[in-house]
């Protein structure tokens, strides 16, 4: 009897903790699968840094890859109401956010962000100009300069995949790196991968040691694509840097 209690005690504990010996039914929504993975790379190295919208703004040396994000305070000091009605910015640089009306009294502000993935070995420099509609300040303007300093040629950092559908499209680019940043290459990701394929080599130009990335088109249907290689590395300073892929398939003549 003390046997047939014990195990009638179990039975009923294990239904009490769902335990029927069917699957248990899935809580909460159900992930809808995709059709492919996305891989959005690691997180950039970013440099911040803020000034008044005047003079000239030196930023200190990055290496190719970095984001540099800078705001330029304004400053209003009059009684009446500032509007910005225009930024221009200088080649190279991404306008993040802006104010649009400055309170008397008030600061307000232009944010950009500077990408240099493409920019390695090169110096930006130019102009930032705010015009207001103030007629004592039509227009304030601060000149920028960036030295980036070079992780490894790249030519070119954009691959361009033009031509027809059903012939063969493929383009290359070589990646020779800085004598000051040694580096082994790993793997390569795409961000997407749906319609590229790619191999790498090693390569040797003007007697420095490189690599070779060749891509190849695997889209049939006519029509424009983007994609990002994320090149992974072994070195600490830039584990990871990225290749623009820009697809232009024409329907066949």
């Amino acid at each position: 009897m003390t046997a047939f209690f014990i195990a009638f005690a179990t039975l009923m504990l294990a239904i009490a903790n769902g335990a029927t010996g069917e699957s248990p039914k899935p809580q909460g929504p159900l992930a809808e699968p995709r059709p492919f993975d996305i891989y959005l790379g690691l997180e950039p190295k970013r440099i911040h840094s803020e000034s008044p919208l005047s003079g000239t703004q030196t930023f200190p040396s990055v290496l190719q890859g970095d984001h540099v994000h800078h705001v330029f305070s304004i400053e209003n000091p009059t009684e009446t109401p500032i509007e910005i009605t225009e930024v221009q910015l200088c080649s190279g640089c991404m306008l993040a956010s802006r104010s649009r009306i400055i309170p008397p009294g008030a600061e307000g502000h232009v944010a950009f962000v500077i990408p240099t993935d493409a920019l390695g070995g090169q110096t930006l420099t130019g102009p930032v100009r705010v015009q207001t509609n103030h007629p004592d300040y039509p227009e304030l303007v601060a000149h920028v300069f960036l030295e980036v300093r070079s992780f490894a040629e790249i030519e070119p950092y954009r691959i361009w995949l033009q031509g027809q559908s059903g012939e063969s499209i493929e383009a290359e680019t070589t990646i020779l790196p800085n004598p000051d940043y040694p580096f082994e290459i790993r793997s390569i990701r795409a961000r997407k991968g749906l319609w590229i394929s790619w191999n790498l080599e090693e390569v040797v130009i003007d007697g420095r040691r490189g690599f070779r990335i060749r891509v190849s088109n695997t889209r049939q249907k006519p029509g424009p694509y983007q994609d990002v290689l994320f090149i992974q590395t072994d070195h600490p300073e830039r584990p990871e840097f990225k290749l623009r892929v820009e697809g232009r398939i024409a329907p066949p003549q």
